[in-house]
């Protein structure tokens, strides 16, 4: 079972601004003090919803402060020892021009998504190469042992419309989740 949790809401959120870099905004963009309460109520929906969560799980979670401050949320609330691994293939969606820019630049991104045009133009990180990293990860992780897995918007969408079997043009209509929200994949 694969458990996707995306961050709660960020600094970056709060102030409606791109933050896909570990070398600029993402890097320093962390958890707001409502992100912080999201997570843990989310967290104690899961355990109300799966029951038997127990220090069994396996947490992976983007580079980025706001998933690590998140993930370590979640595991307060689960009681879940130190047994979570940072994963680059988690990391946010890279938006290349549109680092530190408006969030309202999304849209252009992701019309360009359905329109399945390329991006890179931006030096945005295409749909596919979001695909082939998560996707190597979750081979890797994915047993006997139920994963959670702590990443961004964009990640989570492109991981639910691949489970869902649906094309990556729609990843926004199948997949888009709000902070703290997760869901259970198989």
């Amino acid at each position: 079972m694969i458990i996707l949790f995306r961050h709660g809401e960020s600094t970056a959120n709060a102030a409606k601004l791109i933050a896909s870099d570990l070398k600029g905004l993402g890097g320093t963009a962390g958890l707001t003090d409502v992100g912080h309460v999201q997570v843990r109520q989310s967290a104690r929906n899961l355990l109300q919803t799966l029951p038997q969560i127990e220090t069994g799980y396996a947490i992976f979670c983007s580079p980025f402060k706001r998933t690590i401050q998140t993930t370590l949320e979640i595991r307060t609330v689960l009681g879940i020892p130190k047994t979570s691994k940072e994963d680059d293939r988690l990391r946010e969606r890279f938006f290349g021009k549109f680092e530190g820019k408006s969030a309202e630049n999304y849209e252009k991104v992701w019309e360009r998504d359905r329109a399945e045009k390329s991006v890179s133009d931006w030096s945005v990180e295409e749909l596919a190469d979001v695909q082939a990293r998560t996707q190597s990860l979750i081979k890797e992780v994915q047993g006997d042992m139920p994963v959670i897995l702590v990443t961004h918007g964009d990640v989570a969408s492109n991981i639910i419309a691949t489970y869902n079997k649906e094309p990556l043009s729609k990843h926004r209509e199948v997949g888009g989740m709000q902070t703290a929200e997760f869901r259970i994949l198989g």
